[in-house]
């Protein structure tokens, strides 16, 4: 039993919430990012079904891609796309080299043979240009864990935009309230330097900065 649960990467009502495309994609980028750090921690036991099964799985993908009937076709399967997927199979293949997992060395050479065959330039991991954004929940905002997350955001524009946002409906909320723009630059800042974009590479962005441009312009 504790192997099935090491190894599920979220619930049928999980995966049954997510509606629109949009809401699919995001739904499972944030299941196989999660699973990946499951893997990182998960018991000797679990991580050689984990792994097993996965090598299957890539095992299908492959002989699919190698199938010209199927080709790269096989992609529009999942809900990852190309790019997803191969990033999630990659993302495994270093973590069960890190493990030295036993199927590590066959997996690396199916997931190599994948991106041959997709025709992607490089290995990337899951997680490369995927952000988040972290919001404090608090207004003292030393504790972390009073923070929460808010994405996966795709991309450092749209996490950018997502960040803007935030920015200006808190700004246009003091506004709406009468204040000036110098009292409600120093309500923002009582509040913290948030929110803060989380992922790799990094994004250069000053909550405060771009508040206190939107106040100086107002």
């Amino acid at each position: 039993l504790a192997i099935v649960k090491d190894c599920t990467d979220g619930t049928a009502g999980e995966k049954a919430a997510a509606q629109t495309l949009d809401q699919k994609r995001t739904s499972w980028w944030k299941r196989k990012l999660t699973y990946i750090d499951h893997l990182r921690k998960e018991p000797d036991a679990s991580l050689v079904v984990s792994g097993c099964d996965k090598l299957h799985n890539a095992l299908a993908i492959l002989a699919d891609l190698e199938d010209p009937s199927v080709g790269q076709a096989v992609f529009d399967r999942f809900t990852g796309g190309l790019d997803g997927t191969l990033r999630y199979y990659a993302s495994i293949s270093a973590l069960l080299d890190e493990r030295k997992a036993p199927m590590a060395r066959r997996f690396g050479e199916v997931v190599d043979r994948m991106h041959v065959l997709a025709g992607a330039a490089s290995k990337l991991p899951l997680e490369h240009e995927v952000y988040w954004l972290k919001v404090y929940d608090n207004f003292h905002y030393m504790d972390e864990s009073e923070t929460y997350r808010l994405g996966p955001y795709f991309g450092a524009n749209a996490a950018l935009i997502a960040a803007k946002a935030l920015v200006d409906e808190t700004i246009d909320a003091a506004f709406a309230e009468g204040r000036s723009p110098s009292d409600a630059l120093a309500q923002y800042r009582a509040a913290g330097e948030d929110p803060v974009i989380l992922g790799s590479p990094p994004v250069s962005f000053s909550a405060w900065s771009y508040a206190e441009a939107k106040c100086i312009a107002s």
